[in-house]
């Protein structure tokens, strides 16, 4: 058994923040961030750590009271908008970068 799988075992979101946290400093895409402060399955500071680490355009918000997949419940008018906010400002980017294309 290799230390890395036996790592990966032991503590699989040290592991995937680490891969989350590269990944997002290799890219420029738009990344929207939504946690609840509750998640006892992936910690809030994680989501803070990818949110600093990207360099490209970056939205975090987070829910309190919010468990693990459970903000949409908790704050469905906050969950909402913010989705429709960050989709609407990427077409609109994407739209504005194609109609300025020579």
């Amino acid at each position: 058994m290799s230390f890395c799988f036996f790592f990966q075992n032991i503590h699989p979101p040290a592991t995937k923040a680490a891969r989350a946290v590269q990944a997002v400093r290799n890219t420029n895409i738009p990344i929207l961030l939504l946690h609840g402060e509750d998640d006892r399955f992936v910690p809030c500071d994680m989501s803070r750590e990818i949110f600093d680490a990207c360099t490209g355009e970056k939205t975090r918000i987070t829910f309190p009271g919010a468990g693990h997949g459970l903000s949409y419940i908790v704050d469905t008018e906050t969950y909402s908008e913010a989705v429709s906010l960050f989709v609407d400002q990427c077409l609109r980017k994407n739209m504005s970068a194609v109609c300025n294309r020579p």
